[in-house]
């Protein structure tokens, strides 16, 4: 079950910067359309699974720092997906993807305490292919 979740989430993640781009908005508009779906559809998803009493201490602290980071993350490629062509922007999620996964596996690295010499290798691969689709 979690393998088609995120194979679903995959697929929609991949979808929308395309049509946000066929859209014609602004950076600003893009990131506003983006921003108001997501807290709709988090609203109605925290009404509907009672969750609304979560929002306090610590965890209400981290959530808003999370949500600060992604606000960053996607004020930053709301910019980028306005002002590139449709191939550009295939080859800009893909870097982006590529930087995702190199850093959480650093992260993953941090946590366990030990870089293994596949870590080691997919980075430069990972930092190679960067190069490349440039």
């Amino acid at each position: 079950m979690i393998l088609a979740l995120l194979f679903a989430s995959g697929l929609f993640f991949a979808a929308w910067p395309h049509a946000m781009r066929e859209a014609g908005f602004s950076s600003g508009t893009t990131l506003m359309m983006y921003g108001l779906v997501s807290c709709v559809g988090g609203l109605a998803w925290m009404i509907a699974s009672r969750s609304l009493p979560e929002l306090h201490g610590r965890p209400l602290a981290y959530g808003l720092a999370g949500g600060a980071f992604n606000a960053l993350g996607g004020l930053l490629f709301a910019y980028v997906l306005t002002r590139r062509t449709r191939a550009e922007l295939a080859e800009d999620v893909m870097i982006l993807l590529i930087v995702q996964v190199a850093l959480n596996a650093a992260w993953a690295a941090y946590q366990s305490g030990a870089v293994s010499w596949r870590l080691a290798v997919g980075t430069l691969t990972a930092l190679l292919t960067i190069v490349l689709l440039r």
